[in-house]
């Protein structure tokens, strides 16, 4: 079952990549796509809070320390709330869009990507960025 979420939220990300104007094979690169999700929300620096907990809850895990990973699974979607508002406000969703992306990720990532939801590309400052593009925005700039 956990698979069909995981595919789920590769071609929802699949989806959503093209929407922003990034190439859709980048939701299969794993941390990289997550951050991607987090970036187009305006808060890439909040992912890797998120991982830093998710690696601490896997070791808290790994030593029985069942209440502890509760805690920090808690904690966890109360920091990814805001970055989840705020992307669903870039693709002009509301707060049931919001709480989608929060409790179901994958699903929320397909009916973002699928629906007919339409991305902002001016609310981030580097939409044309692309890390795997030597071409920066200046350089597009100097071209136009």
């Amino acid at each position: 079952m956990e698979l069909i979420f995981y595919v789920i939220g590769i071609i929802g990300k699949w989806m959503i990549n093209k929407k922003v104007g990034k190439k859709g094979w980048y939701a299969l690169i794993p941390f990289y796509s997550d951050y991607l999700i987090f970036d187009y929300a305006d808060h890439a620096n909040i992912y890797f809070i998120i991982l830093a907990l998710n690696i601490v809850r896997v070791v808290f895990n790994n030593f029985g320390f069942t209440f502890a990973v509760y805690l920090l699974y808690i904690l966890a979607m109360v920091i990814e709330y805001k970055p989840y508002d705020q992307l669903s406000k870039n693709f002009n969703a509301g707060k049931g869009m919001t709480w989608l992306l929060l409790l179901l990720g994958g699903i929320g990532y397909l009916v973002l990507g699928a629906g007919g939801y339409e991305y902002k590309a001016d609310s981030i400052q580097d939409a044309d960025y692309d890390m795997f593009n030597s071409n920066s925005i200046e350089e597009s700039e100097e071209q136009d």
